[in-house]
């Protein structure tokens, strides 16, 4: 090969540690830290990169695109590195370099840091064209393969440092469907659509008025959508998320007493474990009258053959509007969604702090929707993360989100069924309300030490949910690097 041409294949993987697969995989790999800027392409095209490597510095100039470029390299002082430092265009590339050899060939592992962190670029050179286009990516790798980049000059170094955000691969993924690396508009959508698809199901079954579980899963669904309409608010240009938002509460709300009451009949019911013979009979009664005033509202029945909904769940589904999804939306999901579960991470450290210092029911309530909004993002969008990550952290979060959830249920529940039963309980029922009471007192306090380590388990496990999207090495990565066959 000519020393002034490059014959290289460039590959995109998924998130991953390339420290942590590096040390799984190929623990003999160099590692070094790359700092380099562009300045702009003279008349014949020709790019100028900067670079530094430690304490080393040098000039390269760059022409071509695609498999086979031209390039001259030669080492320069620090000083001349940093003189034409203010004369870059974009902004300067930081990234760390793994360099190893795997099969006889020498690879370069390329993690982003800062703006582009989140991206992740295999390198391999050959001595001819023929080695190039006749080579395939071991199998190791493709558990974080993406897609092969190399006629792709949005990737390039010099196009990442003049691009606003880290390029996304769209139209790849199957209706309904999400594939790594694609743009977070296309992501909201498929997860609206599928939202909207449910909240329709649920709205037929309580239409049919024969399944109990209906009113549940028809709350569920609008307060996912919810969230994610909250969540990614700042990804549309317009008002149109708030107005959905604005609609699905008014849905919600009628359904808040109904559901009130079937949490209380519930808990009621699990209560009577502790009761004798006697008791459980008059509490059998008071949990007859309560099921019997939980009634979903009639218009709800009747919400699946409103065409206005019918119109309302295909506008949902579309995701879009008049205005669309702004520019920041065609990032790669991972990306965004990364960002967004980091600042509701936030959100939960800063409620943590508050619990800290004494704040307690409050407290616990936010919580409590912090956890969930988390939770919801994460479900949804699980197809793209690590799957022993994702059951891990979302067994994790369910199980405080339920401590809470129930925490906060007790919460209402003991002050809501002394109003109750004040205006329609004897004073046998009385009696036995007050009791329960007492029990439900003393499960609140259980909870509040059950919650606390469990908190403290997320203190402790807190990267689990940073790194969500992150893939872990997988178990024939690590026996190759251990030797096994």
């Amino acid at each position: 090969m000519p020393e002034n041409m490059e014959i290289e294949r460039r590959f995109l993987l998924r998130p991953v540690k390339g420290k942590k697969l590096i040390a799984s995989c190929c623990p003999e790999a160099e590692r070094y830290r790359l700092r380099q800027y562009y300045l702009y392409p003279s008349k014949e095209g020709e790019l100028v990169r900067y670079r530094q490597v430690g304490t080393e510095c040098y000039k390269t100039i760059k022409s071509g695109q695609g498999l086979v470029r031209r390039e001259k390299e030669t080492r320069v002082s620090c000083e001349e590195f940093k003189r034409f430092r203010p004369l870059h265009r974009g902004r300067e590339i930081v990234k760390d370099r793994y360099r190893f050899s795997l099969e006889g060939q020498a690879y370069e592992l390329d993690c982003f840091r800062g703006a582009l962190k989140g991206l992740v670029i295999l390198e391999t050179e050959f001595p001819t064209v023929e080695a190039a286009r006749s080579f395939t990516l071991p199998e190791l790798f493709r558990p974080w393969l993406v897609e092969e980049v190399t006629e792709d000059p949005r990737f390039n170094n010099a196009s990442l440092c003049m691009a606003k955000q880290i390029p996304s691969l769209r139209g790849r993924c199957r209706p309904m469907e999400l594939c790594p690396w694609m743009g977070t508009d296309e992501l909201i959508t498929v997860v609206l659509q599928r939202l909207a698809q449910r909240l329709g199901e649920a709205a037929e079954r309580l239409g049919k008025g024969e399944d109990p579980e209906a009113l549940h899963d028809f709350r569920v669904a609008l307060r996912r959508l919810r969230v994610w309409l909250g969540e990614c608010r700042e990804l549309w240009c317009g008002e149109w998320p708030r107005l959905q938002r604005e609609y699905l509460t008014a849905l919600m709300a009628p359904t808040g007493a109904a559901r009130d009451l079937e949490v209380l009949v519930a808990t009621l019911r699990k209560e009577a474990e502790h009761l004798s013979p006697k008791e459980r009979k008059t509490l059998e009664k008071i949990t007859a009258r309560l099921a019997a005033a939980s009634t979903v509202p009639a218009f709800l029945r009747r919400l699946s053959q409103d065409p206005a909904f019918a119109n309302r769940l295909r506008g949902l589904g579309q995701g879009d509007t008049e205005e669309g999804f702004c520019p920041e939306a065609t990032a790669p999901a991972e990306i965004v969604l990364t960002r967004l579960m980091h600042r509701r991470i936030r959100k939960v450290i800063k409620l943590r702090k508050a619990l800290k210092r004494g704040e307690r029911d409050r407290t616990l309530h936010r919580l409590r929707i912090a956890f969930k909004k988390l939770r919801y993002l994460m479900e949804e969008s699980r197809e793209l993360a690590d799957p022993v990550r994702s059951v891990r952290a979302l067994k994790m979060l369910k199980e405080i989100q339920d401590l809470l959830g129930e925490y906060h249920d007790l919460t209402v529940e003991r002050p809501m069924l002394r109003s109750w039963c004040r205006r329609a309980c004897n004073a046998g029922e009385k009696k036995v309300v007050r009791k329960i009471r007492r029990g439900m007192k003393r499960r609140r306090k259980e909870l509040r030490s059950a919650i606390e380590r469990r908190l403290r388990d997320f203190d402790r496990s807190r990267r689990l949910f940073e790194e969500y999207f992150y893939l872990e090495p997988s178990v024939e990565c690590r026996k190759k690097s251990q030797g096994v066959s």
